[in-house]
């Protein structure tokens, strides 16, 4: 959609923009509400709203969003999803961290998944979830953090990129977002915020707070901070100061609370 001011209040597509970053968008950004909804407690992830990166995926505008859940430490893979074609030699190479048979439910003939992961099983079943085996990158690199940065910005080893896949993506649809930012965030980031992910060449693309608490404040009082109950004092007066000046960083607190508000 093209933008005709940077000033949402007065831009002529702001009614149109919020019909689709509404109420609904913004909870299933949180993972909040439909099926499936997840806890996800303290583990950072990162959801892309309504964009065109989503509407990219369809040829209609419906109320699909990418969620890309960012597990930062190493994953198991093998118990994870479980090669029951071969489970004789999975248990002998791992006699005490092999998940046993009858704690498992099947995938399919071949694999299985362990039963504290049954809450994935209707998804399966219903053919919303698929799983891609062997993901990875040539020549591995063996530092934790390398591999990290290689995952966020999609380069190659050794290329030793600083922007991270999505902020290239947004730096192409957005060439003059810093002068004519879009009504809604391009994508919400929570957790670190250290992740090159959405990170571009001049600036970040993501609006990020470090956990679902500081975004469940900033949707339910517009800020991120609270900067009313705070105590009558010169300790007081100066916290007010710096949750102020914390609060006015936050470019899109005020959309995101209208988003929520509304029916």
């Amino acid at each position: 959609m093209k933008r005709s001011n940077s000033h949402t209040k007065f831009d002529k597509n702001h009614d149109k923009e919020h019909a689709i970053w509404n109420r609904r968008s913004f909870l299933q950004a949180l993972g909040l509400v439909g099926t499936g909804s997840i806890m996800l407690g303290k583990i950072p992830v990162s959801a892309s709203t309504i964009t065109p990166l989503s509407k990219a995926l369809s040829t209609s505008e419906n109320d699909k969003i990418l969620i890309i859940a960012r597990l930062k430490g190493g994953n198991d893979g093998l118990n994870t999803v479980i090669p029951y074609y071969d489970y004789d030699t999975y248990a002998n190479l791992r006699p005490t961290l092999r998940i046993k048979q009858n704690d498992s439910f099947a995938l399919s003939n071949d694999f299985k998944m362990p039963n504290y992961m049954d809450s994935l099983q209707n998804f399966w079943e219903d053919g919303k979830m698929k799983v891609v085996h062997g993901v990875g990158y040539s020549n591995q690199s063996l530092s934790h953090f390398s591999s990290a940065d290689i995952w966020s910005s999609a380069g190659n080893k050794g290329d030793n990129l600083q922007t991270g896949v999505f902020g290239r993506y947004h730096e192409d649809l957005y060439p003059d977002y810093l002068l004519n930012p879009p009504a809604s965030p391009p994508a919400i980031q929570i957790g670190s915020l250290s992740n090159l992910m959405f990170v571009g060449e001049e600036t970040g693309y993501a609006f990020s707070v470090a956990n679902i608490d500081q975004l469940a404040q900033i949707a339910e009082k517009g800020t991120a901070f609270d900067v009313q109950n705070l105590p009558s004092c010169d300790y007081g007066s100066q916290l007010g100061f710096m949750r102020s000046v914390n609060n006015s960083t936050f470019n899109y607190a005020s959309v995101i609370n209208e988003a929520y508000v509304v029916a």
